[in-house]
């Protein structure tokens, strides 16, 4: 299956047969979903939420470790003395 590249702000084009499949595809998947009453479009929206909320965070996580902003604290599990904030 190869898919034939457009200019600028047109669609790629696939060839007939390979076209009309994907067409008929989806379109069996969207009658399937909708005859069970499953929510497609909104599930596949809170995924995308999903997804990209969380590549959001791991980008400015990565911003803000480069811009040393972010600095974690080391807590030691199973310290036989007390932690106590040090003072300066």
């Amino acid at each position: 299956m190869s898919v034939t590249t457009a200019g600028p702000g047109e669609p790629a084009q696939m060839p007939g047969e390979a076209a009309t499949a994907a067409q008929v595809w989806r379109a069996r998947l969207r009658a399937a979903v909708s005859a069970r009453g499953i929510p497609l479009a909104t599930i596949l929206i809170n995924v995308a939420v999903v997804a990209l909320t969380y590549l959001a965070g791991k980008l400015a996580d990565r911003g803000a470790q480069r811009q040393g902003r972010l600095r974690l604290r080391s807590i030691t599990v199973g310290s036989s003395e007390p932690s106590t904030p040090s003072a300066r």
